[in-house]
């Protein structure tokens, strides 16, 4: 693998790379000290704890036309664009992804809600007509670009299949689109022209199920946990499972009693596969017990039993709880004084004593 000079420097000595990220975060926090700035940051966290978005005016303000927000974020994408070209191999003060097409870039997060910018191009407009519906509150304003956009409402749900209401809208510069709870999703459709929004989201208290549904039928073809917190749990359960912890059954068990539906399926499946992991494992442990002991070999009692094939095999467990305390007995004679020392193989090979 080819690693760039630049690199090796950084891995070999950070003091460059806390430079970088110590001036990325001193322009952030200038930023965010710009009065118009602060006002939107601290509208956000009165937004994200429950208020109501028409008694937040910068808010407001923000998303009523294009100008304001160009006007508000200017400055700080400038800021932080001349750094990452002073600073190239600079970490990128903001919370991103990219995936297929999308880029998301979070400006700020508040309690449940977020800022962010979404840029979309041709790669993320999938031909597959999958709408994805949220338990949140959505509102999005176009920047640049154009495409058009269907706007969709489940009406019914009936056995894993929906019924559909749709609205098709062109989207262009100052286009804004509102998407409120689990039943109200938007797909925007295939172009060859980038898309830049505005993206203010803020998720419910208690968020129900996140679903992507196949607009054309109707089918629900996925379902995942919309709240974090039972994620996750998930994960944990899964790890949990994996590592063969048997010490986590009580945990798993107390989860089939509290949550989603899906995570208590979830922590029973893994309880059931906990057990029969622990089964097995002691199934498996009496019968390496059995070959050492030689409790389970077919030999010939010489001395007190007048069977020429038995089995013997140790009396059920005593107080003391040692399987072999108890004496032996003959599964064809009942009682059975005989020993280890008196039974022979099959073959009438003596067995040798073990002292």
């Amino acid at each position: 693998m080819f690693v760039r000079d630049e690199l090796k420097a950084l891995r070999g000595d950070d003091r460059e790379a806390r430079t970088h990220r110590v001036a990325m975060e001193e322009a952030l926090e200038d930023c965010r000290r710009e009065p118009r700035l602060a006002a939107v940051l601290e509208e956000l966290l009165r937004y994200g704890e429950g208020g109501d978005f028409a008694h937040c005016p910068a808010l407001v303000a923000l998303f009523e036309h294009t100008g304001a927000a160009r006007d508000l974020l200017r400055p700080l994408i400038g800021r932080l664009t001349a750094l990452h070209r002073a600073y190239p191999l600079a970490q990128l003060a903001f919370r991103h992804r990219s995936q297929a097409g999308a880029h998301v870039l979070q400006i700020a997060a508040k309690a449940r809600a977020t800022l962010s910018l979404v840029l979309q191009d041709a790669a993320a407009f999938s031909e597959l007509p999958i709408a994805t519906f949220v338990d949140a509150e959505q509102r999005e304003m176009v920047l640049a670009g154009k495409a058009s956009a269907s706007l969709f409402a489940i009406e019914a749900e009936d056995r894993g299949r929906v019924t559909l209401n749709s609205v098709r809208t062109e989207l262009q510069s100052g286009a804004r689109m509102k998407c409120t709870g689990p039943r109200r999703s938007r797909l925007i459709q295939p172009s060859h022209e980038s898309l830049l929004t505005l993206r203010l989201a803020r998720t419910a208290g208690r968020p129900g199920p996140t679903r992507r549904i196949d607009v054309r039928s109707g089918r629900i073809v996925h379902r995942a946990s919309g709240n974090a917190a039972d994620s996750r749990a998930e994960l944990a359960m899964l790890l949990l499972g994996r590592m063969g912890r048997s010490d986590a059954l009580p945990v798993l068990a107390a989860r089939t009693r509290t949550g989603d539906a899906q995570l208590r399926w979830q922590a029973v499946r893994h309880a059931l596969r906990s057990i029969r992991r622990q089964v097995c494992r002691s199934s498996r442990e009496l019968r390496r017990i059995a070959k050492i002991r030689s409790i389970s070999q077919l030999g010939h009692c010489w001395r007190n039993c007048n069977v020429s094939v038995h089995l013997c095999f140790p009396s059920p467990v005593d107080a003391t709880g040692d399987p072999f305390a108890g004496g032996w007995r003959c599964h064809a004679r009942g009682d059975c004084r005989c020993d280890r020392r008196g039974l022979r193989s099959p073959r009438g090979r003596k067995r040798p004593s073990r002292r």
